[in-house]
C-alpha cells in the first residue's frame, strides 16, 4: 500500500508539472519548505514514543535515554555539565532526540556558531562541528550543558575526536570502544583535570540604596574626583545579568558569595543554596569601616567564612560569554591562571594626576620589586581573576605594615593596592602558584562607542567586560547594553525570585 501511495503521489507531481510548471513549481516548493518548517519532523514521528517520556527533559532523562538506545562515552561529568563522546554515524539521530527533548535549548557549533535545527542546515552543521554544545533547563529550572565531541574511525583502527582541545582522550586506541558502549572513563581523574570546587566572589554596590547614600555623601568631600565620582557606584542591573552569565557558561560552580554594604536586590533569593550574602562588618574591622574603596574590600575577600581554596572574583560588569571548564581558569596541579595584557603600561612614579589604578599598580610593582628584584608592568585584563586564598593570606602577611597604611583610605587614594587584579598575580607567578593564561576578551567602553561592535560577536570571545568609566557615554550606549543584557541572558537564573 505504501509503495502504490508513492507511486500516486510522484504520477500527480508529474503531471501538475507538464499541464501548469509555474503552479507545479510553487506546488513543490510549498511541499519542501512544511518539511523544513516541521523542525526535526522525521525524529519526531520515528520516535514520538520515546520523546514523550522525556518530557519535560532533565540531566538523568538525557542519560537514561542515551544509555537505553544508544552506543556512547562518558568523558566527563560535573554539576550541571556533561561531557560525552559519540560516532559520527550515530550523531544526527542522537542530537535530534536531544532536541526534541529539549526543544527550546541553544545549541553550538565549536562553541561560537548557534546551529540551525531544521534537518538539513543540522547535518551540513555536524559536518563543519568539532563539538557540539546543548545548553538546556532541566526540572530545576537551572541550566545545564551537554558537550558532544565527535569521533571518527580512522585508517589506523583508532577512533579520534574532532575537538582538538579534548585531554582526556582525543584518541582511543580501543576499535571497538562504541561497540562495548564504555562509560567507565568519568570513573579516573585525568592529569590535566582539576578535581576541586571553585567558588566565584562578587562585590557590588547600589548606588540608589537610601541607607548607603546617607553614608556616602556624609564621608563623600566636597572635591569632585574620579575616586569619589558617584558613576563609580551605578547599578544598572549588571549584577543580575553578569550572575546569568555564571548559571550559562559555569554551571559547574560551587558557592556564589556576594560582598555588599547595600540592601540585596528583590530580585535575589537569599536562601538559594548557592548564594550567600556577605556584608562588610562580616570581612571588615570596623575600624576601616565604612569604606568606598574597591581596592581595600578586595583586600579583605579571602576573609569570607567557608571560601574555598580556589575562587573566581568577577565585577559585576563582567560577563561569560561562553562555556569555561574549571581548567581554563587553574592548572591541574591546583595553580592559578592569570590573564595579562599583552603590553607594558605600569612605569614611573605615584602622582596625583595619574589614574588610581596606575597608581595602586605601581605601588604593588613596588612591593614585587622589593621581594624578586623584578618591576612588573603588564595589568591583568578586564575578565575574571582566578585566586587561591592560601596566596592572599601569605600577601597579606608578607606586607602586612602596608597593608595597614591603605585600608584606611575611605575612597582610592595613591597610596593603595590592587590586591586582585596585580599584585596577586605578579606574586603567584613569581612564587610558582600562577600560570600566564590566555583568554580571548573585549571591553566595552562608554566613551569608545566603537568598542560597541564587540556585543555582536560576543560567542567569539570568553568574556566581555561593560565597562561604564569616566567621560560622556557615547550616543545609544545604555540602550545598547540593555538589549544586549535580555537577548543574551533572557533565561533567568533559579536563584531569581522575579
Amino acid at each position: 500500500m505504501r509503495a502504490v501511495k508513492y507511486f500516486l503521489s510522484f504520477f500527480v507531481d508529474i503531471s501538475i508539472l507538464f499541464l501548469n510548471p509555474s503552479y507545479a513549481l510553487r506546488y513543490i516548493k510549498s511541499r519542501y519548505d512544511r518539511r523544513q518548517d516541521d523542525t526535526l519532523g522525521f525524529y519526531k514521528s520515528k520516535f514520538d514514543t520515546s520523546v514523550k517520556r522525556f518530557v519535560p527533559s532533565d540531566q538523568d532523562r538525557i542519560f537514561e535515554f542515551l544509555e537505553h538506545n544508544h552506543k556512547f562515552i562518558n568523558i566527563r561529568s560535573m554539576d550541571r555539565f556533561n561531557w560525552i563522546g559519540i560516532e559520527y554515524q550515530s550523531i544526527l539521530t542522537i542530537l535530534g532526540q536531544i532536541i526534541n527533548m529539549t526543544p527550546e535549548a541553544e545549541i553550538y557549533r565549536n562553541g561560537i556558531y548557534k546551529l540551525d535545527i531544521s534537518i538539513n542546515n543540522l547535518r551540513s552543521s555536524i559536518k563543519k562541528s568539532s563539538f557540539i554544545d546543548v545548553i538546556y533547563n532541566d526540572n530545576s529550572g537551572g541550566l545545564c550543558t551537554l558537550r558532544i565531541d565527535i569521533y571518527n574511525y580512522n585508517n589506523d583502527g583508532a577512533w579520534v575526536s574532532r575537538n582538538e582541545h579534548n585531554k582526556t582522550c582525543r584518541v582511543i586506541s580501543d576499535k571497538f570502544v562504541f561497540e562495548k558502549n564504555k562509560k567507565n572513563l568519568n570513573e579516573v581523574t585525568y592529569a590535566d583535570e582539576c578535581n576541586f570546587p571553585v567558588d566565584i566572589v562578587y562585590t557590588w554596590v547600589n548606588h540608589e540604596d537610601e541607607e548607603w547614600s546617607k553614608i556616602y555623601c556624609l564621608h563623600k568631600d566636597n572635591l569632585d574626583k574620579d575616586s569619589n565620582s558617584i558613576k563609580r557606584f551605578h547599578n544598572k542591573n549588571e549584577l543580575k545579568y553578569s550572575l546569568r552569565s555564571v548559571n550559562k557558561y559555569l554551571p559547574w560552580a560551587n558557592s556564589i558569595y556576594i560582598v555588599s554594604n547595600c540592601k540585596p536586590p528583590e530580585w535575589l533569593n537569599l536562601d538559594h543554596k548557592k548564594i550567600n550574602w556577605v556584608s562588610h562588618d562580616d570581612i571588615i574591622p570596623n575600624k576601616f569601616l565604612p569604606t568606598f574603596n574597591s581596592h581595600v574590600i578586595e583586600s579583605y575577600l579571602h576573609k569570607i567564612d567557608n571560601l574555598n581554596e580556589h575562587f573566581l572574583y568577577l565585577n559585576d560588569d563582567v560577563l561569560i560569554t561562553s562555556l569555561l571548564l574549571p581548567e581554563d581558569l587553574f592548572t591541574s596541579r591546583g595553580g592559578s591562571r592569570s590573564f595579562l595584557e599583552t603590553y607594558g603600561t605600569v612605569n614611573g612614579e605615584v602622582d596625583d594626576s595619574s589614574p588610581d589604578y596606575l597608581n595602586a599598580s605601581r605601588n604593588s610593582a613596588s612591593l614585587i620589586r622589593s621581594s624578586f628584584n623584578v618591576f612588573p608592568t603588564r595589568l591583568h585584563n578586564h575578565t575574571i581573576f582566578c585566586l587561591l586564598k592560601s596566596t592572599l593570606e601569605e600577601i597579606e602577611e608578607e606586607y602586612s605594615e602596608t597593608f595597614l597604611d591603605f585600608r584606611s583610605n575611605k575612597f582610592r587614594s595613591k597610596n593603595d593596592l590592587n590586591t586582585t587584579s596585580f599584585l596577586y598575580h605578579w606574586y603567584a607567578l613569581q612564587t610558582g602558584f600562577a600560570q600566564e593564561g590566555f583568554m580571548k576578551t573585549a571591553l566595552v567602553k562608554n566613551n569608545n562607542p566603537k568598542s560597541l561592535e564587540y556585543l555582536g560577536r560576543a560567542r567569539f570571545y570568553k568574556t566581555i567586560c561593560v565597562n561604564e568609566g569616566q567621560g560622556k557615554n557615547a550616543i545609544g550606549w545604555e540602550n545598547k547594553i540593555k538589549h544586549f543584557f535580555k537577548t543574551t541572558y533572557s533565561q533567568s537564573a533559579d536563584w531569581e525570585i522575579y
